[in-house]
C-alpha cells in the first residue's frame, strides 16, 4: 500500500489551509487583495453574460453533487467495487457536513452585495462548492486512474475533470459570491480529506479484519 504521497499532499493541504485561514480571518490586507481580484476578473470579463458562469458553477452545487453521488455510488456498487462505494459514499457527506462546520466556526461574511452577481446565503470561508468539487471530482480522477486502463482515455477524463475543479473554483470568484481566498481554503481542505479517504480506500479492509481476527 503506497501512501506517502497521500501523507505529504495532506501535510501540505492542512498548512495551506491553516496560513489561508489565518491571513483571511486577521489580515485585513488579504481582504483588499481579495477584493481587487474580484473586481479584475468582473472588469476583464464583463462582456460575457452573468448566466454562463452561474449556469457552470451549478456543477458544484449541493443539489447537483448530491444527484453525482448517489449516481457513481449506485454504479460502483453495480460494478461491485463495495469498498470504493462505502468510503465515497461515506466521505462526501461526512466532509459536507464539516465544512460546513467550519463556516460557522469562521463566520467571514460574504464579498459585498454589490460584487455579487448571484444571490448566496450563508458564510464564505472555507467555500463549499470549492470543498466538494474537489472532493467529488477528484474522487472520479483517482477512480479513472484505477480503473480505466487505457492511457489515452484516462488522462483525457483526468484533465478534463482538472479543468472543471479550476473552473468551478474560478466561477465563485467571477460571480462575486467567494473571495479568492474562500477558493483556496476550499480547495486545501477539500484536497486534505480526499487524500485521507484514498488512503483509507488503499487499505486491504477484509485482510486487515481477518488479521485482527486471528
Amino acid at each position: 500500500m503506497r501512501t506517502k504521497k497521500e501523507y505529504i499532499i495532506m501535510i501540505i493541504c492542512a498548512a495551506v489551509f491553516a496560513i489561508t485561514a489565518l491571513c483571511a480571518l486577521f489580515v485585513p490586507a488579504v481582504t483588499s487583495v481579495d477584493l481587487s481580484i474580484i473586481r479584475f476578473v468582473q472588469n476583464f470579463l464583463s462582456a460575457i453574460p452573468s448566466e454562463i458562469p452561474a449556469t457552470f458553477t451549478k456543477l458544484g452545487s449541493s443539489g447537483k453533487l448530491t444527484i453525482f453521488v448517489i449516481v457513481v455510488g449506485a454504479i460502483l456498487i453495480l460494478f461491485r467495487k463495495y469498498q470504493n462505494a462505502v468510503i465515497f459514499l461515506c466521505g462526501m457527506p461526512f466532509v459536507y457536513a464539516f465544512y460546513k462546520f467550519l463556516k460557522i466556526c469562521f463566520e467571514r461574511p460574504r464579498p459585498p452585495v454589490d460584487m455579487r452577481l448571484v444571490e448566496a446565503s450563508n458564510f464564505s470561508f472555507p467555500s463549499g462548492h470549492s470543498t466538494m468539487s474537489m472532493m467529488f471530482y477528484g474522487f472520479l480522477i483517482y477512480f479513472a486512474y484505477k480503473f480505466i486502463k487505457n492511457k489515452i482515455l484516462r488522462n483525457v477524463i483526468i484533465t478534463f475533470l482538472c479543468l472543471t475543479i479550476l473552473s468551478i473554483g474560478f466561477t465563485r470568484v467571477w460571480l462575486g459570491v467567494h473571495y479568492p481566498s474562500d477558493i483556496l481554503g476550499g480547495f486545501s481542505l477539500g484536497l486534505f480529506w480526499l487524500s485521507l479517504f484514498v488512503v483509507l480506500d488503499k487499505i486491504d479492509w477484509k485482510k486487515a479484519v481477518k488479521k485482527n481476527d486471528g
